[in-house]
């Protein structure tokens, strides 16, 4: 009687150890996978601020037409030019 005591104290205690050490097992298992997720998303991140930089950059240079000229600028040397010539055709500049 005894024994069967003893022996039912050693099965509970060592099922409740069996279930405790598949707790953590799983345990385990989730935390492996809630990192493997974290990198995940942080190479998702890493790419989508990368792809941010490019579209501003490739929008920049989408936008930028090159050398632009004010056209008040090019009337202004066309006029000074034209006068230049007026005045020395008509004698006032050697």
């Amino acid at each position: 009687m005894f024994a069967l005591v003893i022996l039912s104290i050693i099965y509970l205690l060592w099922s409740r150890y069996r279930k405790l050490i598949r707790s953590v097992s799983r345990t385990d298992n989730k935390i492996l996978e809630m990192e493997k997720d974290l990198k995940l998303n942080e190479l998702l991140n890493n790419m989508d601020k990368r792809l941010s930089i490019l579209e501003a950059v490739f929008l920049i240079k989408k936008n930028k037409k090159g050398m632009e000229f004010d056209p008040r600028i090019l009337m202004i040397i066309i006029l000074l030019i034209l006068l230049y010539l007026f005045l020395k055709s008509a004698g006032y500049l050697p």
